[in-house]
């Protein structure tokens, strides 16, 4: 299996609370992957750490094989702004974000 990205035993807590806990996937080039589950699941708390904005506590990123310093994978990974829920302060520059990672962003990087 050709990966063009990957994460590993990603992990981030919250004080006592674990919003992500070992989280492991894969994705292959041309694959769309759908991350799906209720309120609090830890969906944006998983593309935030993705995306650089929020550092996990423990675990791996990497693209085309290489392995991603999570100061790095801003530059890499990209979140699209939008609305965000009420009450929910965004963590980019002023601007709502929104759980949604760029493929292209990775394709573009696994190819450098």
């Amino acid at each position: 299996m050709n990966l063009l990205f990957e994460v590993n035993g990603l992990s981030k807590r919250f004080g006592r609370i674990a919003a992500l806990s070992d989280v492991s996937f894969g994705v292959r080039a041309g694959e769309v992957l759908g991350l799906i589950g209720p309120n609090g699941a830890g969906k944006s708390t998983l593309f935030e750490c993705l995306a650089g904005v929020l550092p996990s506590d423990s675990g791996a990123v990497s693209a085309g094989g290489r392995p991603i310093e999570s100061r790095d994978r801003s530059s890499l990974l990209f979140m699209f702004p939008t609305a965000s829920p009420p009450g929910r302060r965004s963590l980019c520059a002023g601007r709502s974000i929104s759980p949604s990672v760029s493929s292209e962003a990775v394709r573009r990087s696994a190819t450098k």
